[in-house]
């Protein structure tokens, strides 16, 4: 049997467990947080099959395929869960040894490499909104 170690940086085909909040049905959109206090916690265990790193917010968000889950309210098998990376993190997330680390390290500068690139591209943005701001302005005063 494979052994789960702490997970510092999680990547795709990574089997991760971890434990999670719920609550009741009451999800606020505004705040995109549930409302009121936890009635319990769930285990997860799942494989992520997609990660995404959204360039306007800098965060990554998984994409994990359920494989068991008890606790409360526990979710189906191949059950779908979207979860950002810094809350994944914050869960004590354990992951699974892969069959060949090396592998698994290709995956992860592979994800490191596009968060670079996203982080580069946000900040020519913000520069370059600067530069229109300074520009407006300039032609204001005249």
């Amino acid at each position: 049997m494979k052994r789960f170690s702490y997970a510092g940086d999680a990547c795709i085909g990574d089997v991760v467990m971890f434990q999670q909040n719920v609550y009741y049905d009451q999800f606020n959109l505004a705040s995109r947080s549930a409302s009121g206090p936890p009635i319990g916690k769930r285990i997860v265990t799942g494989r992520i099959i997609k990660e995404s790193y959204g360039s306007a917010k800098q965060q990554h968000t998984f994409t994990i395929e359920v494989l068991w889950s008890k606790g409360e309210k526990p979710l189906p098998p191949l059950h779908p869960l979207l979860i950002k990376g810094r809350n994944l993190y914050r869960f004590d997330t354990m992951r699974q040894r892969w069959e060949d680390e090396a592998e698994r390290q290709k995956n992860l500068m592979e994800k490191h490499s596009r968060g670079s690139l996203a982080r580069s591209d946000r900040e020519a943005r913000l520069r370059e909104k600067e530069r229109r701001k300074a520009l407006k302005a300039e032609r204001t005063v005249l």
